[in-house]
């Protein structure tokens, strides 16, 4: 099948493995037999919640209490956290590539944190392409940003919001170190109802 040499390029995940079976260029048209490929998004800060009444996993076992966010503060609530991990910033939560090859002063004037919530969407993870025509750079581009919100099918029943926190160097997603970040949450009254 014929594929745009740019098409191919937008297959660019973290962790991942592409294997482009029968690559070759003939009369000036790249073409390929087929390709598998894997991989994750940008490692990024998530929290979630259960739009479910039942708890989610053992996660949620442990705790006694149930909060509820109101539809018209998710996006209060959203902005509260990420600037609850924006004050709690540290070089160690940056990739150590990022912190040995640029100056604090451009981390400082070019780091930003990107704040996104919805709902998961739970699909089978094994996608087929038949024809690379049926799925353009622009959707493939789309897919990639929904990564974060995507699930398997057999998780459907935990009915997921996440809020998803990604940092972002001169506007491009980076990943962040792993860290995770523990945050006193108690100014959050204002956003929720507790049964």
């Amino acid at each position: 099948m014929e594929v745009q040499p740019l098409w191919l390029e937008q297959f660019k995940l973290e962790g991942g493995a592409a294997n482009v079976k029968g690559l070759r260029t003939e009369n000036g048209k790249t073409l390929i037999s087929g390709f598998d490929f894997s991989g994750s998004a940008i490692n990024a800060w998530i929290y979630y919640v259960s739009e479910g009444k039942e708890a989610i996993g053992n996660v949620s076992l442990a705790h006694e209490s149930k909060w509820s966010i109101v539809g018209k503060h998710v996006q209060d609530f959203g902005h509260y956290l990420g600037s609850l991990i924006w004050d709690s910033l540290t070089l160690s939560d940056l990739p150590s590539n990022l912190v040995a090859s640029c100056s604090i002063q451009d981390i400082q004037k070019y780091l930003s944190l990107n704040v996104g919530f919805g709902h998961v969407i739970y699909i089978d993870r094994n996608q087929v392409i038949g024809d690379p025509a049926q799925l353009g750079i622009e959707d493939i581009r789309q897919i990639i940003q929904r990564i974060p919100f995507l699930k398997p099918k057999r998780f459907f029943e935990e009915r997921e919001f996440r809020f998803v926190f990604s940092l972002m160097y001169k506007n491009q997603p980076i990943s962040i170190s792993g860290n995770p970040k523990i945050l006193n949450l108690r100014p959050v009254d204002k956003f929720i109802t507790i049964s």
